[in-house]
């Protein structure tokens, strides 16, 4: 039996039948009310209205946990890397996840937030530290991207402007991560020469001890462990922990 309900509009009264399309709501809703037919006759019919309570209900909670896109969060992201980039000699790496993550909100893709950092990165009147961190910044989101080629791309362009720490170290995480060690222990080697931070050089001290152990010598990493202060054994044991040695690594490591 047929039934129908009446949404009256802001100057606009629509009729919605079953089986019909409902008209997508473009002014505000006033009242909302009908009734049904036959057996339901004089029953509230509010199934839209629970509906589109629902829509709103939803869209709020991803408002409120910032799980929708905000055009101005996502300037306001472009922005704060800009300024970085502009006054520090080093890039703000909280800044570049902001920005990648506004990114993916914004419609999955990192095509747009990288031509806007382009925008920078190719202005000759920049200074060449500034454009060097914004093709810094671009590697950085290629590479939370998956995108590692189109990362040491734009980690090169960077270097071919400026030698930083943040290039050298990144060239040799890029090449780490793409299974070059080789190549990747020079690198680490010029990034721990360059950069004057401890926690860079702890980190790199690891990465190096980690490239240049293998199952071939782990013998020589023991013996040289033996013969080093217990920061250096402790990272060792790391080191063959993760290599599948863990007795020679509990030989070596000592809680601080």
């Amino acid at each position: 039996m047929a039934s129908e309900g009446v949404i009256v509009w802001t100057n606009t009264v629509v009729v919605r039948r079953r089986g019909g399309a409902c008209p997508r709501p473009h002014r505000r809703i006033r009242a909302v009310r009908g009734t049904r037919t036959g057996d339901h006759k004089g029953r509230p019919y509010d199934v839209f209205r629970h509906a589109f309570r629902g829509y709103l209900t939803a869209v709020v909670v991803l408002l409120g946990f910032g799980l929708l896109a905000n055009p101005a969060q996502a300037a306001s992201a472009l922005a704060e890397v800009v300024k970085s980039n502009a006054e520090s000699d080093r890039v703000d790496i909280a800044a570049i996840d902001a920005l990648y993550d506004e990114a993916m909100l914004e419609g999955d893709s990192i095509d747009l937030a990288v031509r806007r950092i382009g925008v920078f990165s190719d202005n000759a009147r920049k200074p060449a530290h500034e454009r060097a961190n914004h093709h810094l910044t671009i590697a950085h989101i290629h590479w939370r991207h998956g995108g590692q080629d189109a990362a040491l791309d734009a980690v090169d362009s960077a270097l071919a402007l400026r030698e930083t720490p943040d290039a050298l170290l990144l060239k040799a995480r890029l090449l780490d991560a793409t299974g070059n060690p080789d190549q990747a222990t020079d690198w680490y080697r010029r990034a721990a020469e360059a950069t004057g931070l401890e926690s860079d050089k702890e980190f790199i001290r690891i990465r190096l001890t980690m490239a240049e152990a293998s199952n071939r010598n782990i013998d020589a990493l023991v013996t040289l462990a033996k013969q080093r202060d217990q920061a250096f054994r402790n990272r060792a044991a790391i080191t063959l922990a993760l290599l599948g040695h863990p007795d020679q690594a509990l030989d070596l490591f000592e809680p601080a």
